[in-house]
């Protein structure tokens, strides 16, 4: 960032900050994210089984329509 004084550049700022914060944060929202993934694929294997567990009448009963 140039500093000026009227027209003239008299010098340039270079400002830095650390990412340790930024990297910490990201860490931890992607271990979140991680284990959200893995809770929702568990939850939906286990809800596809009770599912088609309590299907399984209707599959009777249109097996026997069809006879």
């Amino acid at each position: 960032m140039p500093l000026q004084l009227g027209e003239h550049k008299v010098a340039v700022l270079q400002v830095a900050a650390s990412l340790t914060v930024a990297d910490a944060a990201r860490a931890g929202l992607i271990r979140i994210l991680l284990v959200s993934a893995l809770g929702s694929a568990a939850l939906a294997a286990l809800g596809s089984g009770w599912f088609g567990a309590s299907l399984a009448p209707l599959q009777t009963v249109t097996e026997t329509r069809k006879r």
